[in-house]
């Protein structure tokens, strides 16, 4: 009796734990392609356009599957949502492998955003399920730990890892994490009894009430603001922030990772901090002003002064707590 107490008191924090797993593993494969752009060049025979545009594929059906993320994981619970996107985040990765041209980047970043989708909103999916109401508001702040962690983790270490291992090598072992990461999900997650859940006949997902945030002016405003926003980190922090710090400071491949992840590591504690403050005196919109004009003014500087290089992981912190005004647009949407 003690022991299946035990067990059922324990469920909750590994479901969440392996959530956690998966968001990090998903936050790798997104910026993998800014630390293995040149291998990645020279494997599938790329140009840097083809490059850019083939790591963009990644975006449009990141983007366009956040439409129906949260629908399938009310619908079908996060128990087969989140297993299938761990397996086409693993079929993605192994499309790249074997493929060795254009096409095969493209569709397999495609397969990649299509399971990545699920993991930011599936972690908080869980802990709304199966943890206290009150204890929400942290969960939500643990998981943008988690992400920007999955981030740092694939830059500098994996940068690292290849002077080691080659890219084949490192590719099979995250098709193979992706595949053990769908099987534990099968295995480990549950439904909630207890939790309530949206039923088929009173979903919210209808074309009308969508059709009805397209037709609200603020939240063209406020989507622009997180497009605007969101560009220097799938730009930059994600795809041609590595090469571009190798190239203009000319440090190795995995001192510009490491020095790279200090975006991440901004956007971290800029969600914290800032959202925190934001919240606590009801500055929304004057926060949101700050992130932008400290955006503008650290990217500038990075970009096109000669920076020395403890000066240089200062503007990119900056860099990255700006673009923590993100979260901000979410509170205000």
């Amino acid at each position: 009796m003690h022991r299946s107490s035990f067990k059922a008191q324990s469920l909750p924090f590994m479901m969440l734990f392996l959530a956690a797993g998966f968001l990090m593993y998903e936050f790798i494969l997104q910026v993998l392609p800014g630390v293995m752009s040149a291998p990645f060049m020279h494997y599938l025979h790329l140009n840097a356009f083809e490059m850019g545009l083939a790591a963009s594929f990644y975006y449009y059906s990141y983007g366009t599957m956040q439409l129906f993320a949260g629908a399938a994981l009310d619908r079908y619970g996060a128990r087969l949502t989140l297993c299938i996107a761990a397996l086409l985040c693993a079929l993605g990765t192994f499309c790249i492998l074997m493929g060795h041209h254009f096409s095969a980047l493209a569709f397999g970043r495609i397969l990649t955003g299509c399971g990545s989708a699920t993991a930011y909103i599936g972690m908080m999916f869980i802990g709304r399920a199966w943890f206290d109401a009150k204890y929400f508001y942290l969960i939500v702040a643990i998981t943008g730990i988690v992400a920007c962690t999955g981030a740092i983790l694939g830059e500098g270490p994996v940068a690292s890892a290849l002077g080691y291992y080659s890219l084949t090598t490192i590719l099979w072992s995250l098709v193979i994490t992706g595949m053990l990461l769908g099987i534990a999900m099968v295995c480990i997650l549950r439904k909630n009894p207890k939790s309530s859940h949206i039923h088929p006949e009173q979903n919210h997902y209808s074309f009308k009430n969508i059709l009805s945030l397209f037709k609200c002016t603020q939240s063209w405003w406020i989507g622009s603001y997180a497009f605007s926003n969101y560009a220097p980190i799938s730009g930059f922090a994600t795809l041609w922030g590595i090469p571009f710090i190798h190239a203009k400071f000319h440090l190795s491949l995995s001192s510009s990772a490491y020095l790279c992840s200090m975006i991440w590591l901004g956007i971290g504690f800029g969600s914290l901090s800032i959202g925190y403050l934001s919240q606590r005196f009801n500055l929304h919109v004057k926060a949101l002003s700050f992130c932008g004009l400290l955006g503008l003014l650290s990217a500038v500087l990075c970009i096109y002064t000669p920076l020395p290089i403890w000066l240089l992981a200062l503007m990119l912190f900056l860099m990255g707590i700006a673009s923590s005004g993100q979260v901000l647009s979410f509170n205000l949407v």
